[in-house]
């Protein structure tokens, strides 16, 4: 079975084309090369015997129907990602779509910091979809609080589900820390404060990414 065919469930070449458009139009996908590297690419429709994508930089890609490239549709579970500026939350909606690639319609992208104020996603691009697909994440809380303290981020995520930001409350002395979308404590004094016992029991599965820190309960 070719690559199109597989990600289409069809059975041949002009069945493959139609439905391609269908689930895949202006939705997000790998491309990965003969040589393994991969693209993070934007399908944009068949013509002229050739598959069109867009990089992230915008760039037009070709690529014919009889190829050697492979094309992987990968939606990652539930997680916490760091850009530039902040933490995000990536979240598949359980919403029946028709549409198989990662796209605006299925997925939301969002800061948690943000959402107390807003129930608006993020805007986000291809770069964003990168830092979601490839996380990156600081090597500990000390790391972590050192960015905050440098103002320059509003929010770092320490793993796919524990958050530190700055503070939003009156108390400007303070980070806060979070699980997923939810503030569960805060950080001052080089000590966490676990304020919501019931994510007890995540804080100490995950106790190694609070060193050199005290955690009280």
């Amino acid at each position: 079975m070719d690559i199109w065919n597989e990600l289409t469930d069809s059975f041949n070449r002009e069945m493959a084309i139609d439905e391609m458009k269908k689930k895949y139009e202006n939705t997000h996908l790998v491309l990965i090369k003969p040589d393994g590297s991969e693209i993070l690419v934007t399908y944009k429709g068949f013509a002229d015997g050739l598959h069109y994508f867009k990089d992230e930089l915008g760039i037009d890609i070709k690529v014919r129907h009889e190829t050697d490239y492979r094309i992987v549709c990968i939606f990652p579970e539930r997680r916490l990602f760091n850009t530039d500026k902040m933490a995000l939350e990536f979240i598949r909606l359980p919403n029946r779509q028709y549409r198989r690639g990662i796209c605006k319609d299925n997925v939301r992208i969002y800061s948690p910091i943000r959402a107390l104020w807003s129930s608006e996603s993020s805007a986000w691009n291809l770069n964003t979809l990168r830092d979601a697909l490839y996380p990156k994440y600081p090597s500990c809380a000390e790391e972590a609080i050192q960015q905050l303290e440098t103002k320059q981020v509003i929010s770092v995520a320490l793993n796919d589900k524990f958050m530190i930001s700055l503070s939003f409350t009156t108390k400007k002395d303070h980070f806060y820390l979070w699980y997923c979308n939810k503030c569960i404590g805060y950080f001052h004094k080089d000590m966490f404060k676990i304020e919501h016992k019931l994510f007890t029991q995540e804080v100490l599965d995950n106790a190694t990414l609070f060193k050199p820190y005290r955690i009280e309960f």
